[in-house]
Parts: C-alpha cells; sequence; structure tokens
C-alpha cells in the first residue's frame, strides 16, 4: 500500500514539471518597456505645416487591443486633441478644425524581439502664431499610461523658397550691390542737375521704426526676462508726439504702456505685480534719434511663452515688431542642451554657403560692369550736352 501511494505521489509530481517545462513564462511579461519619446523642441513657420513624430515602443507580445489609444494634447487648454482609438482617428477643438490629422505605424517584431518599435505622426496645417506651445503626446494600455511634451515653435514667415540658399544668396548679393551702384550714380546725376539737395531731403521717410533685440530669448521657468526694443525717431519728432509705447503679451490683454512720461501695466494682477516697463533715449543727431523700450518680466513660467510685441504710435502712424519668449521647465534647465537641437535649428535656417556661392558672385561683378557701363554713358552724355550749352553765343 505503501509502496503504491508513493508512485501516486511521484506520478503527480512528473506531470506538473512536465506541464511547466511545456508551458514556460514569456520573457516580457512582468517587464516594463512601454515608452514614447520625441525631440524636445519643434520649429515651422508661419503658414506651414507642423509635422511632430512620437516614437512608440511597446512589449512585442502586447496585443493591438490592449494598446487602445494614442493621443496628442494641445497642453495650453486640453481642449484640442487628436485621438486613436480601436482603429478609429478623430480631432476636437476649435483650434484643430479642418487642419489636423493623426496616424500610427508599426514596425514587423524579428524573432526573439522583446519590443515592438512604431511612430505616432500629428501633423497641423496652416500654423500660426497662436500655435506655439507644448504638445503632449500620451499612449494607453489596460493597466499603463506614458505621455511626453514637446516645444512647437512658430516663426514668422516662410522658408518655402529658401531651397537653394547657398546659390540664391551670390545671385542676391550682386544684384543689391549692382543695383546700389546703379541708384548711387543716378542719385548724383540728378543732384547735380538740380543743384539741390532740398527734393532729397523732404522725400525722407518721417516713420518711427521698432526692432527687437535679440528676436528670440530662451529663459528657465522662475527666472527674471527683459525684452528690449530698439526705437528710431526722426530727430525733428518732439517725445510728446509719441503718444504711446507699448509693450504686448501674448494673450493681447496684458500690457504695459508709457504715456506722456507715465509709465503703468494692465491685465491680471500677477502679471501687472511681475512687470514693468523703462525707456532711454540719446541726444538727438541730424535726421534721426535713438532710444531703447524695455520690458521686464519677473519669475516668468510655462504660462508665459509666446510672441510679445513692442508697439509705438506716433501722429497717425503705428508701427510694432516681435520677440518670441521660450520658458524651459526647471528640470530642462540643469542639463546640457542636446545636439540635436542645435542640428533641427541649422536644418530649418539652411545657412551654409555652397558651391552656388561662386556662380552668384560672378553674376555680381557683370551686373557691376554693367552698371559701370551704363553710368559713364550718360555722364558723358550729359557732359557734351553742358559743353554745346556753353558754346551757343550770347
Amino acid at each position: 500500500m505503501e509502496i503504491t501511494c508513493c508512485c501516486i505521489v511521484l506520478c503527480i509530481l512528473g506531470s506538473s514539471a512536465l506541464g511547466i517545462l511545456g508551458n514556460p513564462t514569456n520573457i516580457t511579461e512582468g517587464i516594463n518597456v512601454q515608452e514614447i519619446t520625441i525631440e524636445p523642441k519643434v520649429y515651422a513657420y508661419e503658414g506651414d505645416r507642423a509635422e511632430l513624430i512620437y516614437n512608440v515602443t511597446v512589449r512585442s507580445d502586447l496585443p493591438p487591443d490592449r494598446l487602445y489609444e494614442k493621443a496628442v494634447w494641445f497642453s495650453a487648454d486640453r481642449q484640442n486633441y487628436c485621438e486613436i482609438s480601436q482603429g478609429e482617428t478623430k480631432c476636437r477643438g476649435d483650434q484643430f478644425a479642418n487642419r489636423t490629422e493623426i496616424s500610427d505605424t508599426w514596425f514587423p517584431v524579428s524573432e526573439g524581439e522583446r519590443t515592438r518599435h512604431g511612430r505616432i505622426v500629428f501633423r497641423l496645417g496652416n500654423v500660426t502664431l497662436s500655435d506655439t506651445g507644448r504638445y503632449e503626446g500620451e499612449i494607453k494600455t489596460f493597466d499603463n499610461i506614458n505621455n511626453v511634451n514637446t516645444m512647437l515653435v512658430v516663426k514668422v514667415g516662410t522658408t518655402t523658397w529658401w531651397n537653394g540658399f547657398g546659390a540664391g544668396i551670390g545671385t542676391l548679393l550682386g544684384s543689391g550691390l549692382a543695383i546700389a551702384f546703379i541708384v548711387i550714380l543716378s542719385v548724383k546725376l540728378a543732384v547735380r542737375r538740380k543743384s539741390s539737395q532740398q527734393n532729397l531731403q523732404d522725400n525722407q521717410v518721417q516713420h518711427a521704426h521698432i526692432t527687437p533685440v535679440p528676436s528670440e530669448v530662451e529663459v528657465c521657468e522662475g527666472e527674471n526676462v527683459a525684452f528690449t526694443f530698439n526705437v528710431t525717431i526722426p530727430a525733428n519728432l518732439a517725445l510728446d508726439r509719441l503718444y504711446e509705447r507699448t509693450v504686448w503679451s501674448p494673450d493681447r490683454e496684458n500690457h504695459c504702456v508709457i504715456l506722456r512720461n507715465n509709465s503703468k501695466c494692465y491685465g491680471a494682477l500677477d502679471f501687472i505685480l511681475r512687470a514693468g516697463i523703462t525707456e532711454s533715449w540719446s541726444p538727438a543727431g541730424e535726421h534721426t534719434r535713438l532710444g531703447k523700450l524695455t520690458l521686464q518680466l519677473n519669475n516668468v513660467s510655462m504660462g508665459d511663452t509666446g510672441y510679445y510685441e513692442g508697439e509705438l504710435k506716433a501722429g497717425f502712424i503705428v508701427t510694432n515688431a516681435k520677440t518670441m519668449l521660450i520658458v524651459k521647465e526647471a528640470s530642462a534647465c540643469q542639463t546640457e542642451p542636446e545636439e540635436g537641437d542645435t542640428a533641427t535649428i541649422q536644418t530649418k535656417t539652411g545657412l551654409g554657403f555652397g558651391p552656388g556661392f561662386g556662380v552668384g558672385f560672378v553674376v555680381c561683378l557683370v551686373l557691376v560692369i554693367i552698371g559701370g557701363i551704363i553710368a559713364k554713358f550718360f555722364v558723358l552724355k550729359f557732359r557734351k550736352k553742358d559743353e554745346k550749352s556753353q558754346d551757343v553765343p550770347v
């Protein structure tokens, strides 16, 4: 009897062992390999289409129905978003209406790999300055959520004509020099014939000008920042005719203004307590007078990101210029900037002199020579005309 019981026990243990060996535990079970990544900053130009590419990694044995939602949110309001859920794509929010799309792509998994890779592509067409901000990519499973933020910076202007800049800059430089050479000679001839410079002075543009220095400012959360605008006005324009000098925040509600030598800030109490505006002027020159308009903003936060606009009003003339404020998270300021960020800027600007610069410079020389010949022709023509007028008897 005892021998029979022992045999039964051994059979049960052997069967259990064989069952374990026949059904090994999945090597990815219990391993958290789900993540989503993207470049920390993406640039786009006003009117272009911005493309945000989120790289996704999940477990290779994760069924498609377990990854039940992929989404991209506009972090500023969390009201505008696009998502892919259960194979269906939808976008919500007035800001995203009729100009957004989202798609995902998954790459094949090789035998023995424990992860599966893919990407989520979010496209925003006809971008405007108000689209500047943080965009959050998010993936969800039934037991996990992962997300990551990127900064979309929309710049003024467009680069659609900027392709081939290396060859084009030489041609533009040459054309500019040739045109300037011809214009200068033409002006000198006109002045000589009329024997007066009064017309030139009367035709001078009497508008005020304002330019930001620099055009983009990047600070860390919690720091102080100063926006400086260089101001140029005609020398004969009295300061009391500069009706208003204003710097507007991105929401166009918070602003600081100088009016008749009195400065004040308006808007939310938090902005008024942190902001201040000053100006300084150099002595008037022969034709112009230079000054500086400065907005000081203390203890900046992520919500301060955006374009700040300096504005001058002189009579019925209004002139303005914008500068971009980028606020980085405090944690991001503790590390050195990545090389990828610099590469992105260089790619967007497309700066660099290629072989085409030599061709452009040759065009420059040809245009200068042609301009000189034309100018010489007119000089000789007017000189002969003057000699004939002197030979006429009185």
